[in-house]
This record gives C-alpha cells, structure tokens and sequence, in this order.
C-alpha cells in the first residue's frame, strides 16, 4: 500500500469536486511535501472559469498597483499570443488543508487527487494572462490549448501559504 495515501484521508470521487492529474511527481518545498503536475491550458482555464481555482487576495501583500498588475498581465498575455512565448517558470498552487482541502499522491500510478478550492499564492498575473490568451484564442487569435504549465501544488494551512507568498515575493538581500 502507499505510504502517502495512508497519511492522507483517501479522496472519494462521489465527495463533490475531486480533480486528478496524471503524471505527478512527488517534491520538497519548505520544509513540506509538495506535488509537481503539468496540466494543459485549456484545463487550467476550466478550472478558473469554475471557481474552482481562486486567487486570495487577503493574503497577498503585493506593493503593486492595479494598474502595475494589469499591465504585467497585459505583457504575458502579449507574449503567450506570440510565437516567441516567455518563459512563465513554475505556477504554484495551495490545496488549503485548515480548512478541508485534500490532496491524495498515488505513487504506483503517478496520481494527485485533489479534493477541496485551489487557491494562487504566487503567479497570479500568469494565471490570469493564460486565460485571457485562452480566451483571445477562441475569438480567432492562435493559443494552443494545449500548451502544459508546470505547477507545483502545495498541501499548506492559510499560515504557511501566507509564509510561502512572502517568502517568494520577497526581495533579494544581500548576504543571505
């Protein structure tokens, strides 16, 4: 039997939304077990426009403004519609454990269940300009929906993530 999947409750697909994503990677972040995935856009965009992945901005402490932000999305968004696309570098999610999300990693079969709403820690404006390059491209400009992002899925409590999101948002300081 699976190590993991005896430490995790076992994620029934009858429980309400389960998501599955295969192939998966077990990793390391912060001192926690995290999950490496690479689903495609199109599937990135459903679960978006679901609400089924949120973006908290309570926990977010960004000094950018709206205008700062729009145009950051407004330039990844240019770049994905181009034919030289940027590179985006890993997303990251958090399945919130404190407040019931779970996630369940088979081993044998490469495979994350993840029960429970996916909250955006960092990356947002990525999410954001991936979705609005898959809209661009149902109105007739060239996207491939299926174009695969690497995201790594954390499991962390409202504290951690809020730990996580200053921690990759931080500026670099010297000596450290």
């Amino acid at each position: 039997m699976d190590i993991e999947a005896t430490r995790n409750m076992a994620i029934d697909d009858d429980d309400g939304f389960c998501e599955t994503f295969t192939p998966a990677t077990r990793a390391h972040d912060g001192g926690h077990e995290c999950y490496v995935i690479a689903p495609t856009v199109h599937r990135l965009h459903r679960l978006v426009k679901a609400g089924l992945v949120r973006l908290d901005h309570s926990i977010r402490r960004s000094k950018e403004s709206k205008v700062e932000k729009q145009r950051r999305i407004d330039e990844w968004t240019k770049g994905l519609l181009s034919n030289q696309k940027p590179f985006l570098g890993q997303l990251t999610w958090n399945v919130r454990r404190d407040i019931g999300g779970m996630v369940e990693y088979i081993a044998r079969t490469h495979t994350l269940k993840i029960a429970g709403f996916i909250y955006v820690p960092d990356s947002a404006c990525r999410h954001e300009a991936l979705v609005k390059a898959y809209d661009a491209s149902e109105r007739g400009r060239y996207f491939d929906p299926r174009y695969r992002i690497g995201i790594v899925v954390h499991h962390l409590s409202y504290a951690e993530e809020a730990r996580l999101t200053d921690e990759m948002n931080q500026v670099a300081r010297p000596g450290v």
